[in-house]
């Protein structure tokens, strides 16, 4: 091997992110998404979008409650 020669790695990381010559195009790989990563992000909006439903219908249910049944005191 000569010293213009690339050498090459046994780790995979700086392979995977060399981009890749397809058809004359470069084409580099796509990013894997964690998807831990953005359900983490969004739990909290999404369990308080359940307690205003869960707080919502509660109302609801009262006030309905409420119109059909007369009191009898």
């Amino acid at each position: 091997m000569t010293s213009m020669e690339p050498r090459l790695s046994t780790g995979g990381d700086a392979t995977a992110a060399a981009p890749l010559i397809i058809n004359g195009l470069t084409v580099r790989p796509r990013e894997k998404v964690n998807l831990w990563r953005y359900g983490i992000l969004f739990l909290p909006d999404f369990a308080m979008l359940l307690v205003i439903a869960g707080v919502g219908m509660r109302r609801l249910l009262r006030y309905l409650d409420a119109k059909e049944s007369p009191s009898t005191n």
